[in-house]
């Protein structure tokens, strides 16, 4: 399995996932209908899929969450919007590319932000740099808009072969605009080991003050072209702790969430899986 993830923003949110969520919880019956009946029965159902290696359950699960997480959204009073017209897009062309192999070849998810997460096969990538660096383009040098510049250069050349013409033509289709720079970064990634327990000296907190210590070396965010990426609305934290009604860290979701994304120095892919907060 890999990943595609598109930035598409990296301003800080109108709604704090914290503050969404207390809101959500108050106001949207929704959310009461999706943690009592859907989210068990998906976290199980994803999680045989995941270890059957059946992508194309796993991805369809995985739209399908993205898409209710981001209705209860909707159906807070007053609604929350995390997505953007750009994060449509990208949900757009993924049907479109889907419907033309016939088959789940690419799964987007969004967490509480409008970045896009896109899972694939390692072989689908190719492609997919090939039709999101033609409809998303950027003006940047490859080496400071993506972590694997030479793959993003060879989907740019080869896009005639990797993306064939009845497959543009259809993407055309959907009224996308190429706006120069609506996504600011991709990263292309692959399956990690998943949570790893860290020695106490890795802590971003000191343990004698209790402030903020400032992250090692191997901690950092991934540097491209010299400035700091920061991805940190396509990152999401289980953080979800029994007893409590809140999810830490910037760019985290809501408590029910369709993604478990780690973005680290390399941005290495954990798991996804659906989960839900208990009271």
């Amino acid at each position: 399995m890999a990943a595609v993830i598109l930035v598409i923003s990296e301003k800080e949110k109108d709604t704090s996932s914290t503050s969404g969520m207390e809101t959500s919880k108050n106001t949207s019956e929704l959310l009461g209908y999706r943690a009592s009946t859907v989210v068990d029965k998906r976290m199980k159902a994803i999680k045989d899929a995941y270890l059957a290696k059946d992508f194309e359950t796993f991805g369809t699960i995985t739209m399908k969450d993205s898409n209710q997480f981001h209705a209860t959204c909707l159906d807070t009073y007053p609604p929350i919007f995390y997505m953007n017209d750009t994060s449509h897009d990208v949900i757009q062309l993924c049907h479109v590319i889907n419907k033309h192999y016939g088959k789940v070849v690419c799964a987007y998810t969004f967490d509480a932000g409008p970045n896009a997460v896109i899972y694939t096969l390692k072989a689908h990538v190719p492609m997919l740099l090939a039709v999101f660096s033609k409809y998303f383009p950027t003006a940047e040098a490859p080496k400071d808009y993506c972590n694997k510049p030479e793959e993003y250069i060879s989907a740019e050349k080869n896009r005639a072969s990797l993306a064939s013409q009845e497959l543009l033509e259809k993407c055309d289709k959907t009224g996308r605009q190429c706006t120069m720079g609506e996504v600011k970064y991709c990263f292309v990634t692959k399956p990690g080991p998943g949570p790893v327990l860290q020695p106490l000296e890795e802590s971003l907190i000191d343990l004698q003050t209790g402030g903020y210590k400032a992250p090692s070396e191997k901690h950092k965010r991934l540097n491209i072209g010299g400035t700091n990426a920061a991805a940190t609305n396509g990152t999401a934290t289980a953080c979800c702790a029994k007893g409590k009604s809140s999810c830490g860290g910037a760019g985290s979701p809501c408590c029910v969430g369709a993604v478990a994304l780690a973005v680290g120095a390399i941005a290495a892919l954990a798991f996804v899986y659906t989960r839900k907060c208990h009271k």
